[in-house]
């Protein structure tokens, strides 16, 4: 799978290291280098490039002012850029996340639960499957809204809960 990304194009300027890093990330995701076939290596360089091609337009469509209107070409260009790009991983198996195998869930994965107890860890579980992954929280009454707030600030990396950023 060569060296040049793009043979004969400098490969310094901002779009050829972020297509580096992609690519590297979706080899990552499939394995590594010795997994991925020329083939997926083809269909990796086209999500990476996809994906600068969605970036690039999601920062002119955040300078858009008030007064300005994005027209319907543009919309229609980016949505359809964004169903390549989905076909495009789901042909490389990168279109869903694996359950874990340890059996816990990618929500709970993301919470330092070494910062709580086992009787902590079993009472967060049941909260979190409760509210779901669309943080659903007026599913909860209020002792067990309290509960969670309580052990997510235990939990969680950064004192998010509470809009700051230091532990």
């Amino acid at each position: 799978m060569g060296k040049d990304l793009l043979p004969g194009i400098d490969g310094r300027s901002k779009w050829a290291r972020r297509m580096h890093d992609l690519i590297a990330n979706y080899v990552v995701d499939l394995g590594g280098e010795e997994r991925v076939t020329q083939a997926q290596f083809t269909l990796i360089k086209a999500a990476a490039t996809m994906t600068i091609i969605l970036e690039n337009w999601e920062v002119e469509f955040a300078k858009i002012g008030k007064d300005t209107l994005v027209t319907l070409k543009d919309l229609l260009t980016y949505q359809t850029t964004q169903n390549s790009l989905r076909r495009t991983l789901e042909s490389l198996g990168l279109d869903r996340v694996n359950a874990p195998r340890d059996g816990t869930s990618r929500q709970m994965q993301e919470y330092r639960l070494n910062q709580l107890t086992a009787d902590e860890r079993e009472r967060l579980k049941p909260l979190l499957e409760l509210v779901g992954p669309n943080h659903n929280l007026e599913k909860l009454k209020a002792e067990q809204l309290n509960e969670l707030h309580s052990l997510l600030q235990k939990a969680l990396p950064m004192k998010i809960i509470d809009g700051t950023y230091s532990r």
